[in-house]
Protein backbone atom coordinates (compact mmCIF):
# COMPACT_ATOMS: atom_id res chain seq x y z
CA UNK A 1 0.00 0.00 0.00
CA UNK A 2 1.27 2.99 -0.86
CA UNK A 3 0.75 6.23 1.14
CA UNK A 4 -0.67 9.18 -0.96
CA UNK A 5 0.73 12.45 -1.78
CA UNK A 6 -0.35 16.13 -1.42
CA UNK A 7 -1.56 15.61 -5.13
CA UNK A 8 -3.34 12.80 -4.41
CA UNK A 9 -5.22 14.06 -1.43
CA UNK A 10 -8.88 15.06 -1.25
CA UNK A 11 -9.43 18.53 -1.59
CA UNK A 12 -10.40 19.53 2.40
CA UNK A 13 -14.34 20.72 1.16
CA UNK A 14 -15.67 17.56 -0.13
CA UNK A 15 -18.87 20.29 -1.74
CA UNK A 16 -18.83 21.08 -5.22
CA UNK A 17 -18.02 25.47 -5.66
CA UNK A 18 -21.63 27.13 -5.04
CA UNK A 19 -22.66 24.11 -2.96
CA UNK A 20 -24.91 25.17 0.50
CA UNK A 21 -22.99 23.70 3.08
CA UNK A 22 -25.04 23.24 6.51
CA UNK A 23 -24.08 25.46 8.95
CA UNK A 24 -24.48 28.48 5.90
CA UNK A 25 -27.71 27.42 5.71
CA UNK A 26 -28.67 27.64 9.22
CA UNK A 27 -26.73 31.27 9.45
CA UNK A 28 -28.72 32.39 6.87
CA UNK A 29 -32.32 31.59 8.41
CA UNK A 30 -30.93 32.96 11.34
CA UNK A 31 -30.12 36.39 9.64
CA UNK A 32 -33.75 36.31 8.06
CA UNK A 33 -35.60 35.62 10.99
CA UNK A 34 -33.83 38.30 12.89
CA UNK A 35 -34.16 40.52 9.78
CA UNK A 36 -37.73 39.95 9.41
CA UNK A 37 -38.31 39.69 13.75
CA UNK A 38 -36.61 43.80 13.60
CA UNK A 39 -38.42 44.44 10.27
CA UNK A 40 -42.26 43.60 11.89
CA UNK A 41 -40.76 45.35 15.28
CA UNK A 42 -40.19 48.32 13.63
CA UNK A 43 -43.43 48.62 11.43
CA UNK A 44 -45.89 47.63 13.92
CA UNK A 45 -44.31 49.22 17.50
CA UNK A 46 -46.07 53.03 16.46
CA UNK A 47 -49.18 50.76 15.99
CA UNK A 48 -49.26 48.57 18.95
CA UNK A 49 -47.95 50.91 21.31
CA UNK A 50 -48.79 54.33 20.02
CA UNK A 51 -48.83 55.88 23.66
CA UNK A 52 -44.88 55.77 23.66
CA UNK A 53 -43.07 58.91 24.00
CA UNK A 54 -42.01 61.07 20.87
CA UNK A 55 -39.29 63.56 20.92
CA UNK A 56 -39.67 65.66 18.34
CA UNK A 57 -37.30 66.27 15.82
CA UNK A 58 -38.62 69.95 15.68
CA UNK A 59 -37.93 70.55 19.28
CA UNK A 60 -36.04 73.74 20.22
CA UNK A 61 -33.86 71.47 22.42
CA UNK A 62 -33.16 69.20 19.54
CA UNK A 63 -32.13 71.58 17.14
CA UNK A 64 -30.23 73.64 19.60
CA UNK A 65 -28.11 70.41 20.56
CA UNK A 66 -27.86 69.50 16.70
CA UNK A 67 -27.03 72.75 15.78
CA UNK A 68 -23.62 72.76 18.75
CA UNK A 69 -23.01 68.84 17.88
CA UNK A 70 -23.50 68.50 21.66
CA UNK A 71 -23.44 64.83 23.04
CA UNK A 72 -23.12 63.09 26.47
CA UNK A 73 -24.87 62.15 29.50
CA UNK A 74 -24.23 65.94 30.67
CA UNK A 75 -26.57 67.41 28.08
CA UNK A 76 -30.11 65.60 28.71
CA UNK A 77 -33.47 65.48 27.15
CA UNK A 78 -36.48 65.26 29.57
CA UNK A 79 -40.45 64.98 29.66
CA UNK A 80 -40.74 64.22 25.89
CA UNK A 81 -38.71 67.13 24.74
CA UNK A 82 -40.08 69.70 26.64
CA UNK A 83 -36.87 69.82 29.05
CA UNK A 84 -33.62 70.21 28.71
CA UNK A 85 -31.41 69.46 31.57
CA UNK A 86 -27.19 70.47 31.58
CA UNK A 87 -24.31 70.01 33.76
CA UNK A 88 -21.21 71.59 33.17
CA UNK A 89 -18.04 70.22 34.83
CA UNK A 90 -16.72 71.45 38.35
CA UNK A 91 -13.57 70.96 39.86
CA UNK A 92 -14.33 67.72 41.21
CA UNK A 93 -16.55 66.26 38.75
CA UNK A 94 -17.40 65.68 35.02
CA UNK A 95 -19.51 67.41 32.84
CA UNK A 96 -20.72 68.85 29.29
CA UNK A 97 -17.76 71.47 28.07
CA UNK A 98 -18.61 74.91 28.56
CA UNK A 99 -18.74 75.85 24.96
CA UNK A 100 -21.58 73.46 24.34
CA UNK A 101 -23.55 74.90 27.12
CA UNK A 102 -23.09 78.37 26.32
CA UNK A 103 -24.00 77.33 22.45
CA UNK A 104 -27.09 75.84 23.73
CA UNK A 105 -27.90 78.48 25.45
CA UNK A 106 -26.92 81.22 22.42
CA UNK A 107 -29.29 78.82 20.35
CA UNK A 108 -32.46 79.36 22.43
CA UNK A 109 -32.06 82.58 22.46
CA UNK A 110 -31.25 82.92 26.24
CA UNK A 111 -31.47 86.64 27.23
CA UNK A 112 -28.11 88.48 28.38
CA UNK A 113 -29.79 89.58 31.73
CA UNK A 114 -30.46 85.58 32.25
CA UNK A 115 -26.94 84.97 31.34
CA UNK A 116 -25.30 87.45 33.08
CA UNK A 117 -27.06 86.44 36.54
CA UNK A 118 -25.88 82.55 35.71
CA UNK A 119 -22.23 83.73 35.50
CA UNK A 120 -22.38 85.65 38.72
CA UNK A 121 -24.42 82.87 40.75
CA UNK A 122 -22.56 81.71 44.10
CA UNK A 123 -22.78 78.66 45.50
CA UNK A 124 -24.26 80.29 48.75
CA UNK A 125 -27.23 81.93 46.27
CA UNK A 126 -28.87 78.10 45.96
CA UNK A 127 -31.16 77.66 42.76
CA UNK A 128 -31.88 80.78 40.73
CA UNK A 129 -34.78 81.12 38.25
CA UNK A 130 -35.16 83.11 35.31
CA UNK A 131 -37.28 83.50 32.36
CA UNK A 132 -36.96 84.36 28.82
CA UNK A 133 -39.39 84.30 25.41
CA UNK A 134 -41.14 80.77 26.05
CA UNK A 135 -38.92 79.25 28.32
CA UNK A 136 -38.40 78.94 32.21
CA UNK A 137 -34.85 77.91 33.32
CA UNK A 138 -33.81 77.46 37.02
CA UNK A 139 -29.84 76.78 38.19
CA UNK A 140 -27.22 75.93 40.16
CA UNK A 141 -23.75 76.90 40.78
CA UNK A 142 -20.96 75.08 42.83
CA UNK A 143 -17.26 75.33 42.31
CA UNK A 144 -16.80 71.85 43.26
CA UNK A 145 -19.79 70.17 40.71
CA UNK A 146 -20.12 72.99 37.99
CA UNK A 147 -23.31 74.71 36.68
CA UNK A 148 -26.34 72.61 36.67
CA UNK A 149 -29.17 73.76 34.33
CA UNK A 150 -32.78 72.80 33.93
CA UNK A 151 -34.64 74.56 31.43
CA UNK A 152 -38.75 73.79 30.27
CA UNK A 153 -40.92 75.28 27.53
CA UNK A 154 -43.18 77.77 29.48
CA UNK A 155 -46.61 76.23 29.14
CA UNK A 156 -48.10 79.30 31.27
CA UNK A 157 -47.23 82.09 28.30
Amino acid sequence: MSIPSSADQLPLSAHPPGAIRGRDLVAGTIGAAVGATLTIGIVLLPIVVPELPQISAGSPFTIAIDECGASGTYVLLLDDGTALEMSTAGEETPGAEYEDVACILNELGMSETILSRIGTTRAMDGRQEGSWDGYVASWTYHPDDGLSILIEIDTKN
